[in-house]
């Protein structure tokens, strides 16, 4: 069966401790050939990158560190309506362009997903070379059984077509 596309997504600088999460995973995916009829995108730093990225169709997963009061190293999954709500925004985006703005330019300009889910991972460490901290590089198993699980759903919902 031939689905609609899909997207992994890594947002984040990787030379910045936890922040580099989403291109571990992408490492963690290529080397364990994981997803093998995704596309695996390094959006970096530049969040407002990411609505090139986006088409109207298929599924796409963002990776992200992001503060919203969990344990070091929780995960957690949420829509894109959500974000204003479950990051904190204590400080400057680190990407400059906050996550919540990039979404809401993609809906301006009609560039939204049909299903976009954010995979968000509580930083410990956000230093220059530090690479990641134990408890978020702990985290990765338990992201990559999410990214599993959107994949299936979508998959699932997709397999009359």
């Amino acid at each position: 069966m031939e689905i609609d596309m899909v997207k992994i997504i890594a947002v984040g600088n990787p030379y910045y401790g936890d922040d580099g999460v989403g291109a571990a995973v992408l490492t963690r995916i290529r080397e364990e050939s994981l997803f093998p009829n995704a596309e695996l995108i390094d959006a970096q730093t530049d969040s407002l990158s990411l609505v090139e990225h986006f088409t109207n169709d298929g599924l796409h997963v963002i990776i992200d560190a992001a503060k919203m009061g969990l344990p070091p190293g929780g995960v957690a999954r949420f829509l894109p309506d959500e974000v204003s709500q479950r990051i904190r925004w204590d400080r400057l985006s680190l990407h400059g362009f906050g996550l919540a703005e990039t979404l809401e330019l993609a809906r301006r300009i009609d560039k939204v997903p049909e299903r976009l889910v954010i995979i968000g991972v509580e930083p410990e460490i956000v230093e220059i070379d530090q690479g990641l901290s134990n408890s978020v590089a702990a985290a990765i198993p338990e992201i990559l059984a999410s990214i599993e699980a959107e994949v299936q759903s979508y998959e699932s919902d997709h397999s009359d077509h």
